[in-house]
C-alpha cells in the first residue's frame, strides 16, 4: 500500500487539490441554486432557469470550446515540437479572443435585445456579463489546471465560493428573482477579481501563430458544446415555448440534484486529462488504452451501484427537501435520468477524460451535432403533439444512443492507434 501510494503521489495530492476545488465550487453553486428553489415560487424558479438556458446558448459562442482548448495546449508536451508555444501568452491571447466574442455579443444584444426577448430583456441584461465571465474564469482555471497548479487554483475558488454564498443569501432573501440573477453575476465577477489579483500576468502581444492554433482546436470543442447544448438547456427553451413554466422547474430542479453526483467524475476527469494528453503526445498509445479500459470498468460497476441506490431514493430526496416540488414532474424525472445514469458517466469519461485530451474531439463534435439537432427536432414535434412525460423518455433515448456510438468509435479509434504503433516499431 505504500508503494501504491508512493507511486501516485502526485496523483493523489492533485487529486486531493482538485476535489477541494470542485467541491467548494459546485457546492457555492449549489447552496445558491438552493437559495433560488426556496425563496422563488415554482414559477419564477422556471423563468430563472430558462433566462440561464439563454445565457448558457450565448456562452456557447463567446467561450466556443477556448477554455478547454487552452488547458489541452498548455498540457501538452510533445518532444519533437522545436518551438513551443509559451504557457502564459497562449492563456492571454485565449482571453482576447473570448473578450472579443464577448463585446460583439454584448453589442448584438443592444441592437436586437428587447425584438428577440421582450419581456425578459432586463432580466437578461442582469446576467449578460457572464457571457465574458465565465468563459474567463473556466480560462484561468484551465490554464492553471495544465499547468498543473491545482493548489493555487483550489484556494482562489475557495476563497471566491465563500465570499459569494454570503452575498447571494442577502441578495436572493431581500431581491427574490431580481436578486438571484444578480447574485449568480456577482458570484463569478468575484471569482474572475481573485484570479486576476492571484495571477498577475504582463506578457501579453497578440500573436496570429498562438491564436491560429487555439481557435483550430477549439472550433471543433465549440461546435461539440453546441451540440451538448442541444442535449441539455434546449429542453428549457422548447418548454418554455410552450410554456410549460412548472416542468422546467421539476426538469431543472432533477438536473441539478444529479449534477451534484457527477462531481467525484468531474473531479477525477480533470486531474487525469493532463496526463492523458502527456502520455498520448508522447506516442504511449498502448498505456492510454490500458488507462481507458481500467478506468471505464471502475466508472460503470460505481454508476451502476449509485444508479439503483438513487432510483431506490428518489421519493424520499423530494419529499425530505422539497415538498413543493411532490406535485410536479421532478421524481418522474430524477428516477428516469438516474436509469441512463451509466451510460452518460461512461460517455463523460470517455469525452472529458480521454478523447478531447487525445486529439479526438471531432468525435464529441459527430456525435453531439447530428444527435443533438436530432434531439431538437423530435422534441419540439413530441411536445406539440403528445406529454411532457413522453418528450423526456425520447430525450434519454437519443442521448444514450448517440453515447454508446460516440464511446465505440472512440475505442475503436484507439486500439487502431495502438496497432499502427506497434507496426511501426
Amino acid at each position: 500500500m505504500h508503494q501504491l501510494i508512493v507511486k501516485h503521489k502526485n496523483t493523489i495530492v492533485d487529486l486531493y487539490w482538485r476535489s477541494i476545488q470542485i467541491f467548494s465550487k459546485q457546492f457555492s453553486a449549489f447552496v445558491i441554486f438552493i437559495f433560488a428553489v426556496k425563496h422563488l415560487n415554482i414559477y419564477d424558479f422556471g423563468v430563472y432557469s430558462y433566462l440561464f438556458a439563454i445565457v448558457y446558448l450565448l456562452i456557447v459562442f463567446s467561450d466556443f470550446g477556448i477554455s478547454t482548448s487552452i488547458s489541452k495546449i498548455v498540457a501538452e508536451k510533445n518532444p519533437n515540437e522545436d518551438n513551443k508555444l509559451d504557457s502564459e501568452r497562449v492563456f492571454l491571447n485565449g482571453l482576447f479572443v473570448v473578450g472579443l466574442i464577448s463585446t460583439l455579443i454584448f453589442i448584438l444584444f443592444l441592437f436586437f435585445g428587447r425584438t428577440l426577448f421582450a419581456a425578459d430583456y432586463l432580466y437578461l441584461a442582469i446576467v449578460l456579463p457572464l457571457i465574458f465571465l465565465i468563459p474567463s474564469t473556466s480560462l484561468y482555471d484551465g490554464y492553471l489546471r495544465g499547468l498543473k497548479k491545482f493548489k493555487e487554483s483550489s484556494k482562489i475558488v475557495v476563497s471566491s465560493s465563500i465570499i459569494s454564498i454570503i452575498f447571494s443569501y442577502i441578495l436572493v432573501t431581500n431581491y427574490n428573482l431580481i436578486g438571484a440573477l444578480f447574485s449568480q453575476t456577482l458570484s463569478y465577477f468575484i471569482l474572475f477579481f481573485i484570479y486576476l489579483l492571484k495571477n498577475k500576468l504582463t506578457r501579453f502581444n497578440i500573436n496570429k501563430k498562438i491564436i491560429k492554433k487555439i481557435v483550430g482546436y477549439s472550433l471543433i470543442i465549440g461546435i461539440a458544446n453546441l451540440g451538448l447544448f442541444f442535449f441539455s438547456k434546449i429542453n428549457i427553451i422548447l418548454l418554455k415555448n410552450f410554456n410549460l413554466i412548472e416542468e422546467i422547474s421539476a426538469y431543472e430542479l432533477s438536473q441539478k440534484l444529479i449534477n451534484i453526483v457527477y462531481l467525484p467524475l468531474l473531479v477525477f476527469s480533470q486531474i487525469i486529462s493532463p496526463r492523458i494528453t502527456t502520455f498520448f503526445y508522447s506516442k504511449n498509445i498502448s498505456l492510454v488504452l490500458k488507462k481507458f479500459k481500467k478506468y471505464f470498468t471502475y466508472v460503470l460497476l460505481i454508476s451502476v451501484l449509485i444508479s439503483l441506490f438513487f432510483i431506490s431514493l428518489s421519493d424520499s430526496i423530494i419529499y425530505m427537501f422539497f415538498k413543493e416540488y411532490l406535485d410536479t414532474k421532478a421524481i418522474f424525472v430524477l428516477k428516469l435520468s438516474f436509469v441512463f445514469f451509466p451510460i452518460n458517466s461512461l460517455s463523460y469519461l470517455t469525452a472529458n477524460s480521454f478523447s478531447i485530451y487525445t486529439g479526438h474531439a471531432y468525435l464529441n463534435t459527430k456525435y453531439l451535432l447530428f444527435f443533438g439537432l436530432l434531439n431538437l427536432l423530435i422534441s419540439y414535434f413530441v411536445l406539440k403533439h403528445s406529454t411532457f412525460d413522453l418528450f423526456f423518455v425520447v430525450f434519454l433515448v437519443i442521448q444514450s444512443t448517440s453515447n454508446v456510438l460516440f464511446i465505440l468509435e472512440y475505442f475503436y479509434k484507439l486500439k487502431k492507434l495502438e496497432i499502427l504503433r506497434i507496426n511501426e516499431k
